[in-house]
């Protein structure tokens, strides 16, 4: 399972290598952003898991494909959104290898609104001790 701590060294790997590149800060920073603030929309999972006390939902607002595919559109206006662009596709890229969620859709945000965020009717594997039952705090070992 990939962990934030995990897209957090990628992302500043790339933020790095962007600089490196670059010699841009805010191409470097929106590297930085993009590869690891897309996590705190699991405290959306997280909360709804503490309210219902179940895992009915996965709903993770900010992981889709379809935003990458709205900032590689964006980007060709506003070059300095590539390094953000690539950092997020990196992002859900080892988030779809390594949380074995099971359906290659599972990261695409259209398809899972289609199937109303329920996790019996997406047919994901969520294990009954998945990290969304843990304290954001816990998340990040």
């Amino acid at each position: 399972m990939a962990k934030p701590y995990q897209h957090a060294l990628v992302s500043a790997a790339l933020a790095v290598g962007t600089y490196a590149l670059t010699r841009r800060r805010a191409a470097a920073v929106a590297a930085l952003v993009a590869g690891t603030l897309i996590d705190a929309d699991h405290l959306v999972d997280y909360a709804i898991c503490r309210l219902t006390q179940r895992r009915v939902w996965l709903v993770l607002p900010w992981h889709g494909w379809e935003y990458a595919l709205a900032g590689l559109a964006l980007a060709r206006r506003w070059p300095v959104l590539v390094p953000a662009v690539a950092s997020y596709l990196v992002h859900l890229a080892l988030d779809q290898r390594c949380n074995g969620l099971g359906r290659p859709l599972a990261y695409s945000l259209l398809w899972r609104g289609w199937h109303r965020f329920r996790v019996e009717r997406l047919r994901v594997k969520v294990t009954p001790h998945s990290w969304v039952e843990d304290p954001p705090w816990r998340w990040f070992h």
